[in-house]
């Protein structure tokens, strides 16, 4: 079992699990309301390499802050590779995490040997204000569950992985606001920052997906041999969790690759 560690970044603590090994690092970096341990079912399959899950700042164990801004999620990430000393990283993003992955191969690709980029793309532009309106405390894991069958969620994994129990009832470790914000900031054409990504990357994309659309997956490939394209059928946004064998052995074959 992975233990989880700390380290600062100015005045951010950031958590993360690291199973130490002298082997190729993987970093693998969630996405909004999600937190590192939504990973660990698929790092289970990748013993032979050393994986090292974020809990980006806002989500999980790690602190939340009055900045989440596309330079301030970046910097985590050099925080972490250079408090561990890593080179030739491979990094696992998915959605705010593949966005903040292909931004930091971007401006610091010395230290990125490889990308996995599942399901976001250039184009972003989603908005998470409803979420303003849910309950902030729930009475019971129970309670929780209805409400999210209650708004037609359908599996609820992926938000379960940050559920906590507060002194006064069951909650989320991420608050609305800050994913709101920061679901703001992340909005935009990222095309610039994508151009400047030259090393071998794996673009995942749902076919079912709400937040990146085939056209843009097409278009992120147009004169890039560098990026291999899979579209997985009948998929969401969530291909960790809906495809999880498919996306293991997906992500093996391309680390075969290299």
């Amino acid at each position: 079992m992975q233990a989880r560690h700390y380290t600062q970044n100015k005045s951010t603590r950031i958590a993360y699990y690291d199973n130490g090994k002298d082997a190729t690092p993987i970093l693998f970096l969630h996405g909004h309301f999600s937190c590192a341990s939504t990973f660990k079912h698929i790092t289970k399959e990748l013993n032979e390499y050393r994986t090292i899950l974020i809990d980006q700042r806002g989500h999980g164990w790690s602190d939340h802050s009055d900045d989440y801004s596309r330079e301030a999620y970046i910097d985590d990430v050099r925080a972490i590779i250079e408090a561990l000393h890593l080179k030739d990283v491979i990094i696992v993003g998915h959605s705010l995490g593949g966005v903040n992955a292909y931004q930091f191969a971007a401006r610091y690709p010395q230290y990125v040997k490889a990308l996995i980029i599942e399901d976001i793309g250039t184009i972003v532009n989603s908005d998470m204000r409803s979420f303003l309106l849910w309950p902030r405390r729930f009475d019971s894991i129970r309670s929780l569950k209805l409400h999210f069958r209650k708004n037609k969620m359908g599996d609820n994994t992926y938000f379960m992985e940050s559920i906590t129990e507060f002194e006064d009832g069951w909650g989320f470790r991420f608050d609305y606001e800050d994913i709101v914000r920061s679901q703001q900031q992340l909005n935009g054409n990222h095309t610039h920052d994508w151009d400047k990504v030259t090393c071998p990357t794996l673009l995942m994309h749902g076919e079912k997906s709400w937040a990146f659309q085939s056209e843009n997956a097409t278009a992120m490939c147009d004169g890039k041999p560098n990026i291999h394209l899979i579209e997985y059928q009948g998929c969401g946004h969530v291909i960790h969790d809906e495809h999880p064998q498919q996306y293991v052995d997906d992500i093996k074959t391309f680390l075969e690759s290299l």
